[in-house]
């Protein structure tokens, strides 16, 4: 069995888009992996190789897509690890459920675009009003300090402390998306130190774990519970976990989709090397 990794195509261009350029590149190096790209306007496959498409595992890494956009719908003939139905899920961006509560910094409010409507349109140009109602909702459970973000990603500065600041901040991330994707999160703005990305990979009873570094017990103890609640709540097969500490103890800051998530300060050549281990598992 062989992964086939898949990833965006630079419009107009045969090329990889560059900001995945150095995975990419590291991915490409390894023997039991094929690359291809993903061209999401044309629904295009592109391989450098492919024989016996059924010795192989397809999986997409790239920008965020609609599940209808999302290759494995485009091309179901092929075997996907993760299809458009968990990219469906991924696109709420924060895997939120309550059993992942006692694991999270701080209580989480979502409101989803039907109530963010049912206050002020969200294709307005000016979201005063909708930040003052949200703000003084939200103030009293959660405090005045609060982190703020769409179901997909967070804006540099996402930190707010008053109703202003929010509509200023509601303004950029309208401007940068065109929408909220899947509602507002708002979270306490807590200070946390020593944050990591690990990815996680769930096959046939088998979990990897990337990076595989010499964490403290405390801290290994708290990635196998949220790993254990996670997979059997969200049906998950490849995901990320954002950990930090607050306080002295370890938290999660987000769980997230593996296909979409960047590397962070990971090493390319290292993840490609937990790539060509996680095909000996299928």
């Amino acid at each position: 069995m062989r992964i086939m990794l898949i990833y965006p195509k630079y419009p107009l261009k045969n090329i990889v888009d560059p900001d995945w350029l150095e995975e990419y590149n590291a991915v490409s190096k390894i023997s039991c992996i094929e690359t291809g790209l993903y061209d999401e306007y044309e629904k295009k496959l592109i391989f450098s190789k492919l024989s016996e498409n059924d010795r192989y595992i397809f999986l997409y890494r790239g920008w965020m897509l609609e599940p209808e956009d999302h290759p494995s719908y485009i091309f179901p003939q092929y075997r996907w690890f993760s299809d458009h139905i968990q990219a469906k899920t991924a696109n709420s961006g924060f895997f939120w459920t309550e059993l992942l509560e006692p694991y999270i910094i701080g209580p989480t409010i979502l409101y989803n675009n039907d109530f963010l409507n049912s206050i002020q349109s969200i294709d307005s140009k000016s979201f005063d009003i909708l930040s003052e109602k949200l703000y003084s909702l939200t103030v009293p459970k959660l405090g005045n300090l609060l982190f703020v973000k769409d179901g997909v990603k967070s804006e540099t500065n996402p930190v707010i402390s008053s109703a202003e600041e929010l509509s200023v901040l509601l303004s950029k991330m309208a401007s940068h998306t065109g929408k909220f994707r899947d509602g507002l999160i708002f979270k306490p703005a807590v200070k946390v130190e020593n944050e990591k990305r690990f990815f996680c990979f769930a096959i046939n009873n088998n979990i990897i774990v990337f990076p595989q570094d010499n964490s403290e017990k405390e801290e290994t103890e708290f990635l196998i519970s949220v790993i254990n609640t996670a997979i059997p709540a969200l049906n998950l097969n490849f995901f990320t976990l954002d950990t930090a500490y607050a306080d002295g103890k370890p938290v999660l800051v987000e769980l997230g989709h593996g296909e979409y998530s960047s590397l962070k300060n990971l090493n390319p050549d290292a993840f490609a090397q937990i790539l060509g281990s996680v095909t000996e598992k299928f």
